[in-house]
């Protein structure tokens, strides 16, 4: 039932820092996600989570951002203008900038409650 699996000290070592990492990471892509939709107005389409690699590896708290689709013609057109990359960008950095002065946002990552 294992077969697959990847049980090396490697992985579980990794295995570890990712959940410690975890509620830092949660209330990182919360704020962000706050953020981009206050002050930018994109969608709500929530925090999701997933296996990816570049999240379960890094020793820090780490996001994937989504900001649209190039496939849906009109965030198409937002995502080719210079001036709504640039709020994006904004939107993302004071988000940032505000999780590492909040202090209350790292109480309760390190508590990991909500």
């Amino acid at each position: 039932e294992n077969q697959g699996q990847d049980f090396s000290l490697s992985f579980i070592l990794n295995d570890l820092r990712h959940r410690a990492m975890k509620p830092y990471t949660d209330a990182l892509a919360d704020k962000i996600q706050d953020n981009l939709v206050s002050s930018v107005k994109v969608v709500d389409r929530r925090v999701q989570r997933g296996p990816f690699y570049v999240l379960f590896y890094p020793s820090i708290p780490s996001v994937l951002i989504e900001i649209g689709f190039i496939t849906n013609r009109s965030e198409q057109q937002l995502l080719a203008s210079a001036e709504y990359q640039s709020k994006i960008a904004r939107a993302i950095g004071d988000a940032i900038i505000a999780f590492g002065r909040d202090t209350d946002a790292w109480r309760l990552a390190s508590t990991g409650s909500q």
